[in-house]
């Protein structure tokens, strides 16, 4: 599942879209997804026009 990253902002204050992962002490981030809100839907509309 994805999630926002609020620890890590871009410049215009936006936070990455990050996937995490539970070692069994904490959660880390294993993936990011993209860097903004904006990219990860743009993300998701065109793969959705390319099915």
């Amino acid at each position: 599942m994805a999630y926002f990253d609020y620890s890590s902002l871009n410049d215009e204050g936006e936070p990455r879209i990050v996937i995490l992962e539970y070692d069994g002490l904490k959660y880390g981030v294993s993936e990011t997804v993209a860097d903004d809100f904006g990219d990860f839907i743009l993300e998701l509309v065109q793969e959705e026009l390319e099915s």
